[in-house]
């Protein structure tokens, strides 16, 4: 059960239905306060003591927390684990609200409530990218742009605000999001320790008061990404240059001594990915950015293996991309 849905997880989503089927369906952003009803998240986590055995005991360093309606043990956490509240994430969608307008998407909770999620849709970043050459209307690259916010109440999931183009429905798009290449520009920024909190971080309201501070950055990361994708497609490179911006990439992944060898096999494998001849692209910086990230998103593993048998990260691949990118279109 990848959605990881469960009887006591409710979904709300917004004008589509989910890939899975799940959920309530309606019409029109709801307020926020009508989206924690209708998404099931009307209810509070609360931290206990543990016990053990039949007598009770304390269970030293440990901590249940868990619903208070309905009472759903939702996970064991240390002492230090500071709760944030389903509350508290609906008061920070508020914040993201009153800076950018943007209405609610999806709300909802995953795995009996241990992971909660609120999406909201900033229409003002979305990406259209028409296809040259043709008059049906098609569209090589449509994304939409959300502002994401995540939290866990089973010591699993830290707290999280990014902007991502994956709209998310369940646990895995959850996992997606986080990875997006639209995230990933935060690390080309500087943002990206802004992002996250994990819940037994000491200095966990501090960094959320920061976090708070730069929900505007977080909210405009996908539209800074977008436009500089945008602005790739008026980029023309010859071959020689495609294949450089290539050979760029891969030194700036590698950790060890320059592999000659591996890296045209890694020229040779990334120039395959592009599909955007048929939609009149080619030979364009936009191209060459799409056959770097689709290259990197058809491993499975989230890790990108290369002829040099060496592991790279997906994100650290990407944002290598968008870095060398954004430089190229002076963004």
């Amino acid at each position: 059960m990848s959605h990881g849905i469960t009887e006591l997880d409710q979904i709300l989503l917004v004008g589509q239905p989910a890939w899975h089927g799940l959920g309530i369906v309606v019409e029109g952003a709801p307020s926020l306060e009508e989206a924690r009803k209708l998404s099931g998240l009307d209810w509070e986590p609360v931290a206990h003591p543990a016990f053990y055995g039949q007598h009770r005991r304390d269970y030293p360093g440990s901590m249940i927390v868990r619903s208070d309606k309905p009472d759903v043990e939702l996970g064991a956490v240390g002492v230090g684990y500071r709760v944030f509240t389903n509350s508290e994430l609906f008061a920070l969608a508020s914040a993201v609200q009153e800076r950018t307008g943007a209405p609610v998407e999806t709300a909802g909770s995953v795995g009996r409530g241990g992971k909660v999620f609120l999406l909201l849709r900033t229409p003002s970043a979305d990406l259209s990218i028409p296809a040259r050459g043709r008059a049906d209307g098609s569209m090589p690259d449509r994304s939409l742009a959300y502002v994401a916010l995540i939290t866990g109440h089973d010591g699993s999931t830290a707290l999280r605000v990014h902007g991502t183009s994956v709209r998310v429905v369940c646990a895995n798009t959850i996992r997606a999001s986080e990875q997006d290449v639209g995230h990933s520009i935060a690390g080309i920024e500087g943002t990206a320790g802004l992002e996250a909190i994990r819940h037994g971080d000491r200095d966990f309201e501090r960094k959320l008061e920061i976090l708070k501070a730069s929900i505007l950055s977080q909210a405009d990361t996908v539209a800074r990404l977008h436009r500089v994708l945008e602005r790739s497609v008026e980029v023309r490179l010859s071959s020689e240059q495609r294949a450089e911006v290539f050979y760029q990439i891969w030194a700036a992944i590698q950790d060890g001594p320059f592999d000659a060898a591996a890296a045209k096999q890694f020229v040779t494998d990334v120039d395959l990915c592009d599909d955007t001849a048929q939609f009149g692209l080619s030979g364009t910086l936009y191209s060459a950015a799409q056959s770097l990230t689709g290259w990197a998103d058809h491993r499975r593993d989230g890790v990108v293996r290369t002829a040099g048998s060496r592991l790279v990260n997906q994100s650290a691949l990407k944002v290598a991309t968008m870095t060398r990118v954004s430089a190229m279109v002076g963004a």
